[in-house]
């Protein structure tokens, strides 16, 4: 899929497959709505997911923190299509399907979603214009008083600081370590990892946990495949992050800047989870790399003057 995108898409159909995408979050965000006040989706029929004492809303994902990691991609998106998009009808709409992203954030109960919404936003913040700082700045106070004020999201953000409030994952991370200490160049396995708890999780190899997976993208690949596997994905990512900042100094395109966000929120996001093991989190995360290498390699071979496409 990743060959397909950047090899026989060009730069004006990236906007248009964004903006149907962009479509679709407002049909999945008017379902996490339905699916906070009748307790079912109405496209899949999925229950809200109790924890804690609360409902988080997951739509049509697996998982609430499957949907927040979507929700966060797509709130950079669409901040960048409308900082884009110059007619007022459309802006109108576009405002709106990011109100409904912003509620349904606040209604997943994601704390690994709020911390990626706050820290990727602040990130944007700094590196945004100066004209448009204080509109950032101004929004974020409101979400962090928001999520700090009202008493549901409150009570869930604080078990942060909580003893326990990582829910186990500090423990399972340190044990993904000592499997890739165990082998550190090729790793357990791919797939593997899951294998070896599901068959006798408290004693495996010396390993002790009830989790399926590490709740970390990267350190996952580090126990199953090795520095051999994560090395090279790591060089992918750094390659494509940073010729796509050095394009963004070149030439503004606030849909590119977006994309480059939203993006960078997904990475951010998969310290907490493992995303890339969804198929509909791993779908969308090739899908938004494919298109960030389309405007990194066609602008490295045509030149931005030159490419035709934007």
């Amino acid at each position: 899929m990743f060959y397909f995108a950047q090899t026989f898409l060009k730069q004006k159909h990236v906007k248009i497959l964004l903006a149907i995408l962009i479509l679709s979050t407002l049909l999945i965000c008017i379902d996490g709505i339905y699916q906070q006040i009748k307790g079912v989706d109405f496209i899949n029929g999925y229950k809200s997911i109790k924890i804690n004492g609360l409902f988080g809303v997951r739509a049509t994902f697996p998982h609430y923190n499957d949907f927040g990691a979507f929700l966060t991609v797509m709130f950079f998106v669409c901040a960048g299509f409308l900082k884009e998009i110059k007619n007022n009808k459309i802006k109108a709409l576009l405002f709106l399907i990011i109100l409904f992203i912003v509620a349904n954030i606040f209604l997943t109960y994601s704390r690994g979603t709020w911390v990626t919404f706050l820290i990727i936003s602040l990130l944007a913040v700094f590196f945004s214009e100066r004209n448009y700082k204080i509109f950032c700045l101004v929004f974020l106070i409101f979400f962090i008083l928001t999520l700090t004020n009202i008493y549901l999201t409150k009570e869930r953000f604080l078990l942060i600081f909580k003893e326990g409030g990582d829910t186990g994952r500090l423990g399972v991370w340190k044990m993904a370590i000592d499997m890739a200490k165990d082998s550190p160049f090729l790793g357990k396995g791919i797939g593997l990892f899951m294998d070896y708890f599901s068959r006798n999780p408290t004693s495996c190899s010396g390993y002790q946990s009830y989790y399926q997976y590490t709740h970390n993208c990267y350190l996952q690949i580090l126990a199953e495949t090795g520095l051999l596997g994560l090395l090279p994905f790591l060089w992918f990512l750094g390659e494509l992050l940073f010729g796509i900042y050095n394009r963004m100094k070149k030439k503004i395109d606030y849909i590119i800047t977006g994309l480059f966000w939203g993006f960078l929120a997904f990475l951010f996001h998969s310290f907490f989870d493992t995303h890339l093991y969804s198929l509909k989190l791993s779908i969308l995360f090739w899908l938004l790399a494919s298109f960030l290498a389309i405007y990194v390699i066609k602008d490295s071979r045509g030149g931005l003057a030159n490419s035709g496409d934007s």
